[in-house]
């Protein structure tokens, strides 16, 4: 866009009065989702005012809303001329950087405007979060702690940022004890009383984690942080009843709606059944995580010629994996510094047939997208093993034995599709040896093992493998991703009040992935968590050649192990009842031909099952989206 007549003075009074009327009448359009009419008001203010930073600033924003990021950046940096020592115009660039993934730029940018602001803790947060994914941690680190023991206002923000790298370095009692503290001189922080839930709920303080999200709420009932975080943890809740998970879940879906309100889209062109689909997969995790691994072979195997795939990613690509999928994905729209409504209006730009979340409540959602009606047909599916309760999601991705046909439907606001096989799709990213003799220096020895997230081990899930272990005097447990400090302490006296000798229970912390699959190649059987079960791990458990017992949950979230090992076709390793589950652990740990000859056929008959068929898989999920298409054209469309 051109930005002719550009001279060395600001401009006059009456062209900046013209040019923020008109950018006002854009800011309207924008919040209607009428872009092209927002950029016709701004590209009439400047004519009136060329070299007015105002109108620059407003036509960046709308290009990033957009997904013109080349155009973003034109008038970012016609800003950054224009007004050299404005901070503000550093940290659009830094932002727009960040969403470009040009890291060394957004660096700079970002180090520029706290040069001229030391003060601006939203600079100094964003450029903390480029530290950290970089692996600067220690810089990321520095750099909070300056905005936070100075006196900017809303310094808080940057002590909660302080606190939530410290437990991603797994300083998880330092972490506590800051965010505490900082409680303790404003305990108004919704913001710290939600990250202060997130350690509590990592560390099997469920408990606690619910008081510190209610708190949260009381104080900023809509804080993603704390809204997502509270439904997250009912997962984990051995005491929730299944009508109290829904009916918390419906609660937030319809608030979520309510938000929206006038402002969601409608869409009511069905289109052409015929043409190409345009499906949209959004989700904060493309990348060493386990919605990453899933939508890897999803991604490689899309019929390019029926449809079209976008993805819209709310989080860094920083690892081998991210940039993969980014290589996989045909149009990749990065949004994470987008709000909800851009990031809607985005999507109807793109026109987006489906459009398919992949995280529900958990770490990096964007449900709020949803609640807009970005896309004619609306998808949950892969990274949220429950409802979400927002009416405007249509379907939720399932199978058969997670959720059995006439069992949970009542459990969801969305209407249920069931794969014809199982909802994963494995396909190991690593080469990874079997280990033919584990602990082959005490051959004898027999150790269970644990290596889901810590969380997920409930007070019942930790009851039940302790009447395992007393049953077995001799053997051992142990259990990766436990933190260092008081976290263990309670761990091994919880084990204690058990009837367990903690002495039999090693504990050890998050390793990196080739020693997390070898550690699981060494131990003879693995232990699967409740009432939230495995999904990854027990695939990746199984995929070593080591037997894991499922015991068959009521909730899908509790049947996640039950379907891989059913899809798999392993029913002696599924337990009905909890004697059950003892019983077959039991007769595992008895039984060393039995274990021996698992690991030796496992990764085969893994590599045999529909599991592994990526090809078919993907053709199966395909003819879902066809058929929710279809279903949609006959009810006549939105």
């Amino acid at each position: 866009m051109s930005t002719r007549g550009a001279g060395p003075s600001l401009p006059q009074a009456t062209a900046k009065r013209d040019a923020d009327r008109l950018i006002e009448l854009g800011h309207a359009d924008q919040a209607a989702g009428d872009f092209d009419s927002a950029m016709a008001r701004y590209v009439e203010a400047l004519g009136f005012a060329p070299i007015y930073p105002r109108v620059h600033i407003n036509m960046g924003n709308l290009c990033r809303a957009m997904g013109r990021l080349d155009d973003a950046l034109m008038h970012f940096r016609t800003v950054e001329r224009l007004a050299p020592d404005y901070p503000v115009a550093h940290y659009n660039l830094g932002a727009l950087f960040m969403q470009r993934n040009e890291h060394g730029a957004a660096e700079a940018a970002l180090c520029r405007a706290l040069v001229l602001d030391p003060r601006m803790v939203d600079a100094a947060v964003m450029l903390a979060d480029l530290l950290d994914a970089l692996g600067r941690s220690a810089e990321a680190e520095a750099q909070l702690r300056r905005v936070a023991e100075s006196d900017a206002p809303g310094r808080i923000g940057a002590v909660v940022n302080l606190g939530i790298i410290l437990a991603r370095q797994r300083r998880v009692d330092e972490a506590r004890e800051l965010l505490e503290s900082a409680l303790a001189w404003d305990a108004g922080s919704a913001l710290a009383h939600a990250a202060l839930g997130k350690l509590y709920l990592t560390t099997r303080r469920h408990g606690d984690a619910s008081r510190a999200f209610a708190e949260a709420m009381t104080l900023q009932a809509d804080l993603p942080a704390a809204v997502g975080g509270a439904l997250f943890l009912t997962n984990f809740r051995d005491d929730a009843s299944d009508v109290a998970v829904l009916e918390a879940h419906r609660s937030v879906g319809l608030r979520l709606q309510a938000q929206a309100g006038s402002q969601a889209i409608r869409l009511s062109d069905h289109g052409n059944t015929g043409r190409r689909l345009k499906i949209g997969y959004v989700s904060g995790d493309f990348r060493q995580h386990p919605v990453g691994l899933f939508v890897r072979p999803v991604l490689q195997c899309h019929d390019s010629e029926k449809f079209d795939v976008y993805c819209y990613s709310n989080g860094e690509v920083g690892d081998d994996l991210g940039r993969a999928l980014r290589r996989s994905a045909p149009n990749w729209r990065p949004i994470g510094s987008l709000g909800d409504a851009d990031t809607a209006r985005l999507i109807v730009h793109d026109g987006i047939d489906i459009l398919v979340d992949l995280a529900g409540y958990t770490d990096g959602t964007r449900l709020p997208v949803f609640a807009y009606r970005a896309a004619p047909v609306q998808v949950s599916w892969l990274g949220y093993l429950n409802t979400t309760g927002l009416p405007s999601m249509d379907y939720r991705l399932t199978d058969r034995h997670t959720d059995p046909v006439g069992h949970t439907e009542g459990l969801h606001t969305e209407t249920l599709v069931r794969l014809a096989n199982s909802q994963w799709c494995y396909a190991p990213v690593y080469s990874v040896p079997l280990i033919e003799q584990p602990h082959a220096d005490a051959a004898d020895a027999l150790i269970f093992g644990s290596f889901n997230q810590f969380g997920k081990i409930s007070d019942q899930c930790l009851a039940l493998w302790c009447l395992v272990l007393r049953e077995l005097p001799a053997a051992i447990l142990r259990v990766y991703d436990v933190p260092e400090g008081s976290t263990r302490v309670e761990f091994l006296a919880q084990i204690a009040r058990n009837g367990v000798d903690p002495q039999r229970v090693h504990l050890h912390d998050r390793v990196d992935v080739m020693q997390y699959f070898r550690a699981i190649g060494e131990v003879d059987i693995a232990l699967d968590t409740l009432p939230y079960n495995g999904a990854t791990t027990t695939l990746d458990v199984l995929w070593m050649g080591v037997p894991v017992v499922a015991l068959r949950g009521q909730r899908a979230i509790a049947r996640g192990s039950f379907s891989i090992l059913s899809t798999l076709g392993l029913p002696a390793l599924i337990a009905q009842s909890e004697a059950e589950y003892v019983q077959i652990n039991v007769g595992l740990a008895h039984d060393p031909a039995w274990r021996q000859n698992l690991r030796r056929g496992l990764r085969a008959q893994m590599e045999a099952s529909p599991l592994m068929d990526a090809p078919s898989f993907v053709r199966d999920l395909e003819n879902c989206y066809l058929t929710m298409w279809q279903d949609l054209g006959q009810a006549g469309g939105t």
